[in-house]
């Protein structure tokens, strides 16, 4: 759906029922770490949705707080194609 282009509102209602799900897995779910690759993986697609660099640096800082080296890879890739934009 999002590299569909489809509707903005679409994807919003996409990321509200993913948000729920993550959240409701949380609550049952001992892996930390999995709970953090999840999340900042959605704030990932949530930037290249929404044209916002803002969720990259909040994905980066749950990155560096779990050592999660291949998201900091990435998210560092796509701070630069922000920066450069």
């Amino acid at each position: 759906m999002i590299f569909k282009k489809s509707a903005k509102d679409e994807i919003r209602k996409w990321f509200d029922i993913e948000a729920e799900d993550l959240f409701k897995v949380s609550q049952n779910t001992k892996d930390e770490i999995a709970k953090w690759v999840w999340f900042s993986g959605l704030l990932i697609d949530r930037a290249q949705v929404f044209n916002s660099v803002a969720d990259l640096y909040l994905a980066m800082m749950i990155a560096n707080q779990f050592n999660l080296e291949r998201k900091k890879e990435q998210i560092e890739e796509l701070i630069q194609k922000f920066n450069n934009k």
